[in-house]
């Protein structure tokens, strides 16, 4: 057994739960629909992966079509998330959302007998005509910029690197007239490429689930960072100010004075500090003692 046929593999496979951050992000802002696609997402792209690198093919399904599954519902969740940004209603959403399915799947079957190429540029294709079409009937919605650049970056690096990856071998059966199990086959340039595809493709669905608030949590940590930054140069300045005005001052301010507040049970001052009253205190005793010696005289 090839020891780096196995790690690319598992490496592949377990690279699917980028995803599960997005699922429990949408289960946490009550996106039902949303949860529902990405979990059949990270359910057929895993055992797509797990056939493709050689371990088993589920139910025995051949490769192909678990191949055409996984291009279907990667770009059929894309199309979803596109839906979403938009901000149509959730019926008119799914209405659109079954027509497009109408289009994507005839071409993916035609297509998906060629080259990876084809397949992957129709997805993007139609979901970029979609974008831009509900745009110009719309209006372009309010989001969170923040977000949409971190989302943008993150699936333009990882589409990137998609195409990098190239296609996919198919799993070899065993020399025994082709009725054995698949081999393990070592794809190094389409593993370690195709595996940070699904980091960045999924967590770019991760900040695009809620575009449509104004302040997402990256949003408040960077204006939080800015305004304890400019709390620092502030007080930073104050301080150095008062710090010169310190020493330029010759004189002593005297401190306040302080208001004596009569104690209504036991008829005796109260006061409001204890320098104030050691003074007060401190004369009493003075003018006791000057009026004991005149008695005495």
């Amino acid at each position: 057994m090839d020891a780096a046929a196995v790690i690319e593999g598992v490496a592949l496979v377990l690279s699917n739960l980028a995803i599960v951050p997005a699922i429990v992000k949408a289960l946490w802002l009550q996106q039902i629909p949303e949860a529902a696609v990405l979990s059949v997402v990270l359910v057929v792209s895993s055992v797509y992966h797990v056939c493709q690198a050689g371990f088993a093919c589920v139910l025995d399904i051949e490769f192909e079509t678990l191949q055409l599954a996984d291009h279907f519902f990667v770009f059929s969740a894309l199309m979803w998330i596109v839906l979403l940004f938009v901000g149509i209603e959730l019926e008119f959403r799914v209405a659109l959302f079954v027509w497009l399915q109408l289009l994507l799947l005839p071409l993916l079957l035609e297509f998906m007998r060629n080259e990876w190429f084809g397949p992957v540029a129709i997805g993007v294709v139609v979901v970029l005509v979609v974008l831009l079409l509900a745009l110009v009937v719309r209006g372009v919605p309010h989001f969170n910029r923040t977000n949409m650049l971190i989302a943008a970056v993150l699936l333009a690096v990882g589409f990137a690197l998609h195409l990098l990856a190239g296609d996919p071998l198919p799993p070899t059966r065993a020399a025994d007239g082709g009725d054995g199990e698949p081999e393990l086959v070592s794809q190094p340039r389409y593993s370690w490429f195709h595996v940070p595809w699904h980091v960045f493709a999924m967590a770019a669905v991760y900040f695009a689930l809620d575009l449509h608030q104004r302040k997402g949590w990256v949003s408040r940590s960077v204006r939080r960072l800015s305004h304890h930054h400019r709390n620092d140069d502030d007080d930073n300045e104050a301080g150095g100010a008062r710090s010169s005005e310190r020493k330029t001052k010759t004189t002593a301010v005297a401190p306040p004075m302080h208001v004596v507040v009569s104690n209504h049970r036991t008829r005796e001052p109260r006061y409001t500090n204890r320098a104030s009253a050691r003074v007060i205190q401190l004369g009493t005793n003075a003018g006791a003692a000057r009026a004991a010696r005149a008695l005495v005289v």
